[in-house]
């Protein structure tokens, strides 16, 4: 079994135990038992029930970011700029939890259009070094917010 397998089959089942956990917490690495609930200022508040990101031992998966600005609250006006606001909220929120780009091992990124994928490709490209991570891209009807991306990342210390 190659290590790659191991490493899915181990994130997917961790990801199954913690939906079976359910809560909810909203302050700065708020702990229980199971999890810490990741929250920096530095990345955008929800705008909904879940967290900006929730660690359980070495995991950590952080819920899908869009392009908006955490001092202005504003989504960012063009292409380009929501995909570099989105990859600095991710930085910001992987840094909360002591993490940085080297430790993502998946990413989502959901596009309003997937004609964008090649301008978002160079943008995302440049937050990492070799050795990216498993990524999966797919065009959506719609985001939040009327967004044109949103990346949600899963990484592992």
């Amino acid at each position: 079994m190659s290590i790659n397998l191991i490493k899915s089959v181990f994130i997917f089942t961790a990801l199954a135990i913690l939906l079976s956990l359910g809560g909810s917490g909203t302050c700065s690495n708020a702990t229980d038992k199971w999890k810490t609930i990741i929250f920096t200022e530095d990345a955008p508040k929800v705008i909904g029930p879940y967290s900006q990101a929730v660690q359980y031992e070495g995991l950590l998966f952080i819920s899908g970011q869009i392009g908006i600005d955490p001092i202005s609250g504003n989504l960012s006006a063009s292409l380009e700029t929501q995909t570099k606001q989105v990859m600095e909220n991710l930085r910001a929120i992987l840094a909360q939890a002591n993490m940085s780009f080297e430790d993502v091992v998946q990413t989502r990124i959901y596009l309003k259009e997937i004609g964008d994928f090649e301008k978002v490709n160079e943008i995302y490209a440049g937050y990492f070094e070799a050795n990216y991570p498993a990524r999966s891209t797919i065009q959506a009807a719609a985001l939040p917010k009327n967004a044109q991306i949103e990346i949600e990342m899963m990484a592992i210390r």
